[in-house]
């Protein structure tokens, strides 16, 4: 083929060659085209191929395996109009001789392992495609950029995906008409007047400004720029730089390891009860006492109850990125909810038995589900943080001072399954807002000083445990509810009030539809409950049931043939097991056991259960 001093034009792509490029190609000093993209050749370029293609208006070498360096004998390719070198395996960066190429209208050297700065290409004046996509560049755009290109051509520029820094500069505004990709590099900032530019990246700069060169900080979308109509960039904290398209996790202020050690210092480490590994630099956290690690071995609980920690946690503890599951019940700390937010997967917070008053910040633990912090001596209204966590599933606060009524946005905790509130000081009513808590297992409010009981009770058909017993300054006043469709309630307790009436026929009578037939406790004792204890409840095969010191006047003779109730009393007691009868008295109201039968008292004439 050397022979052919005259050819003109050579395609010879897409025809799976192999090896470096013949020397005959070089001595073909007359080409004006060649066509050599899209096969398997390997290794450099000769370094003087610039003075033996000097002719050449278009090159094409992309796709290839090709190796090594650019020459810096192309910038005497003079003629040069087209050149693809895009898809090889470069070394070394862009020759600085590309800008002696003033024909040159398109190049393309994307995804080619080319690396160092963005060359300035400044004596290119007819470039009207520039792409550097996909490489390995550093630094900044050069002031001089593309400065001697004629303004009034449409310009299509392509910097994306390198390691480019700084700001994309003022001077480019000198061209009217632009599409620029600079996404996935790391710019800090971007000139301002570049945002007006209406005509560019056809049209969507003039719709979005900005975001239609590059996504800000702390954002990020698939294609680092709005490019469409309902298109949108997206909070990324993670992301520092213009034009990202994918959202990064920042890197950690501190290792696990600091962290822990932050800890450990602020609680007295030294001091602890348990503290095995705490002090020793070399060992991985996992092994510390009280750390609980995942497969991966990434911190998910720490687990440091009853451990003599004093203090105040440091904030920097949220920034453990997998904690799960945080227990410093029994210790003597005061706890901060400072930073929580941070805690993306927090769950689980025990603060029972700490020094903990200022609930302040809790509202920000969006992912926690179950809270503790009972006998904490809280006082005050019940915090209204906790109402603004609608993840929550379990909420212990018993044993503390708090007081005021129960807040109706308690409804709005509708994935809550357990409460308690023992043991406080809350007054007037239950809120009605808590049948809207459909999930409710449990509610346990007794020792308050409640007055009503609300017919709230229909919706909650998942209750399982109801306590409501020894309200104080006169306890629950109204009617016995029946509770009769709540299939899963197996624990009453609504003993030491002065709930009136008669116990219903159709008390707890939706317990004939629950799937498991468990054992039934129920506590009504200390009430002023009238009338004869009904023969319906002998749909409930193992039942408890206190009823002592009421006003009953009955009790169904039927009921004494329930066997198993009472701990399976009645089956030898009888009668009495249930309820000693009127002329008669026990210190239970009932009998227990052969020694404790119900005696004969004249007095007690009218009731039962004496």
């Amino acid at each position: 083929i050397a022979e052919s001093k005259t050819l003109h034009s050579l395609n010879l792509e897409r025809n799976e060659l192999k090896g470096t490029l013949h020397p005959e190609l070089y001595a073909l000093t007359s080409l004006r085209k060649l066509y050599l993209a899209q096969n398997d050749f390997t290794g450099p370029l000769r370094n003087d191929m610039g003075e033996a293609w000097s002719h050449l208006e278009q090159l094409y070498l992309s796709h290839n395996q090709l190796t090594g360096t650019l020459p810096l004998s192309l910038g005497k390719i003079l003629r040069l109009n087209i050149a693809d070198f895009s898809n090889n395996n470069w070394s070394g960066g862009i020759p600085t001789t590309f800008n002696e190429l003033v024909e040159l209208t398109s190049l393309d050297l994307h995804n080619g392992g080319l690396s160092g700065p963005l060359r300035s290409f400044h004596g290119c004046e007819s470039l009207t495609r520039l792409s550097v996509a996909d490489n390995l560049l550093t630094g900044t755009i050069p002031e001089t950029f593309l400065s001697s290109v004629d303004v009034s051509s449409a310009l299509n520029l392509d910097l994306s995906d390198n390691q480019l820094t700084g700001s994309i500069p003022n001077g480019m505004t000198r061209f009217e008409s632009m599409t620029i990709d600079a996404t996935g590099n790391q710019f800090t900032s971007i000139d301002m007047s570049l945002c007006a530019m209406s005509s560019w990246n056809n049209g969507y700069v003039s719709q979005y400004e900005c975001q239609g060169i590059l996504c800000p900080p702390g954002t990020y979308n698939d294609h680092g720029r709005l490019t469409q109509d309902n298109d949108e960039c997206l909070p990324c904290n993670g992301n520092a730089f213009w034009g990202m398209t994918q959202c990064l996790t920042p890197s950690p202020l501190y290792t696990d390891h600091e962290i822990l050690q932050m800890v450990y210092v602020a609680t007295g480490g030294d001091d602890w009860m348990y503290n095995t590994l705490w002090n020793v630099d070399s060992t991985s956290a996992c092994f510390f006492m009280g750390v609980k690690c995942d497969e991966e071995n990434n911190i998910i609980g720490l687990e440091l109850q009853n451990n003599g920690l004093t203090g105040t946690p440091p904030k920097e503890l949220f920034l453990l990125p997998h904690l799960q599951t945080l227990n410093l019940k029994g210790n003597q700390i005061v706890f901060s909810f400072e930073g929580i937010e941070n805690a993306k997967e927090l769950t689980e917070l025990q603060l029972t038995e700490t020094n903990t008053r200022d609930f302040t910040g809790l509202e920000n633990a969006q992912a926690l589900e179950i809270f503790h912090a009972v006998n904490n001596k809280l006082t005050g209204t019940l915090p209204s943080e906790l109402w603004q966590l609608t993840t929550l599933q379990e909420i212990w606060l018993s044993g503390n001072t708090f007081t005021g009524t129960m807040p109706a946005l308690m409804g709005g905790l509708t994935n809550l399954e357990e409460l308690h509130l023992a043991g406080n000081d809350l007054t007037g009513p239950i809120p009605a807002a808590l049948g809207k808590l459909t999930k409710l297992r449990v509610l346990v409010l007794d020792d308050n000083k409640l007055d009503t009981l609300n017919s709230i009770f229909n919706d909650l058909v998942d209750l399982e445990v109801l306590n409501v017993s020894k309200q104080r300054e006169g306890g629950l006043m109204g009617k016995l509810p029946a509770f009769h469709n709540n299939p899963l309630l197996t624990e009453l307790h609504l003993d030491h009030n002065m709930l009136t009436g008669t116990i219903a026929t159709t008390f707890l009578e939706g317990y004939v539809n629950a799937a498991y037939k468990s054992a039934v406790v129920v506590d009504l004792s200390g009430n002023r409950l009238t009338g004869t204890v009904p023969g319906s409840l002998n749909h409930i095969e193992d039942l408890t049931v206190y009823l002592e010191d009421n006003q009953l006047s009955g009790l169904d003779g039927g009921l004494c043939q329930m066997s198993q109730w009472m701990g399976d009393r009645v089956g030898t007691f009888g009668c009495d097991a249930i309820l000693c009868p009127p002329l008669t008295y026990q210190i239970t109201g009932r009998q227990e056991d052969a020694a404790q039968a119900c005696i004969n008292c004249e007095s007690n004439t009218d009731y039962y259960g004496q």
